[in-house]
């Protein structure tokens, strides 16, 4: 009876959860986009919801000091994934990126690898191994291109990887979404593993808002036959970017905006409960069930 008590306790304790939203420091926008968000009026809901940054150090590390600092101390979750090329790798000694990013008081669970010489920038086995081997504290994540030619490669590779990162223009045509995109949340939801949309802009963006909103759309419309609530998950990360093919025209504030990309990060956060994927802000729900008109009867002999 004890035993059935704890486990009714336990289980009314658990943490509401929903999808995440990422957004990506790395811009080939100007260096005053990134400076403006050391300005927290601007974007006041993504800095306290969002999980954190995926933290491309170009160009935030071309920043002054005082900059970076506003910038940083932004992110009300002090934890960031740390974007680590491979061939950045350093295999002996501290990795310079990781400093960085932890020296702002972030935690850095998350590394998110890539290979940029490489077909569609995955690693191989071998390399995976070494990765993992150099970093065992850390959840590493693979990117890759698409699902139609890289599914093989990322099923081989599965019991080497925590998570896979599907990095993709979300301005392509929704049957191109549905074809190269959607796939990778069916294999992330039956391999438990996480999955990073991230989603780079087009290089004249006109409403960035609507186009990552629209791909988690289609992403979750293709998977309707999944369980609902499927995508009420932490293992699942949408990461607004700012970097395109040469210079980028999007700003990163005011979030109030349809097209910056953290106006794109709030529009992904108030999209939850339209997927099923759990309330906007899952820290203001309460975290408890009451029990306690059960208690009696469960504690009699």
């Amino acid at each position: 009876m004890r035993f059935l008590v704890a486990s009714l306790l336990a289980g009314s304790m658990q943490t509401a959860l929903a999808y995440e939203v990422a957004p990506s420091l790395g811009s080939t926008a100007p260096l005053q986009a990134t400076i403006d968000m050391g300005d927290r009026t601007k974007w006041p809901m993504v800095a306290d919801l969002s999980w954190g940054p995926l933290a491309n150090l170009a160009p935030i590390g071309r920043l002054t000091s005082s900059q970076r600092a506003a910038v940083f101390r932004n992110f009300k979750n002090r934890r960031a994934i740390a974007e680590l090329p491979y061939k950045s790798i350093n295999w002996t000694g501290t990795q310079g990126d990781i400093t960085f990013i932890e020296s702002y008081g972030f935690s850095v669970p998350y590394l998110f690898v890539l290979d940029g010489s490489a077909g569609d920038s995955m690693l191989t086995r071998d390399e995976l191994r070494r990765v993992r081997a150099r970093f065992p504290s850390r959840k590493i994540i693979m990117n890759t291109h698409t699902w139609v030619d890289d599914k093989a490669h990322v099923e081989s590779i599965k019991d080497l990887v925590d998570g896979i990162c599907i990095e993709y223009f979300p301005h392509n045509a929704p049957f191109n979404i549905a074809l190269h995109v959607a796939p990778f949340a069916r294999w992330a939801y039956t391999n438990k593993k996480i999955l990073m949309f991230l989603m780079p802009p087009a290089p004249l963006e006109t409403n960035f808002s609507e186009k990552v909103t629209r791909l988690a759309r289609i992403v979750y419309e293709e998977n309707k036959d999944l369980p609902k609530g499927w995508l009420q998950s932490d293992q699942f990360i949408f990461a607004p970017a700012n970097y395109t093919f040469g210079a980028s025209s999007l700003t990163y504030v005011p979030e109030t905006s349809a097209n910056t990309v953290l106006g794109a990060a709030r529009a992904l956060l108030l999209l939850r409960p339209e997927l099923d994927a759990g309330p906007v802000d899952p820290d203001a729900q309460p975290k408890t069930n009451p029990i306690i008109p059960m208690l009696p009867l469960l504690l009699e002999p």
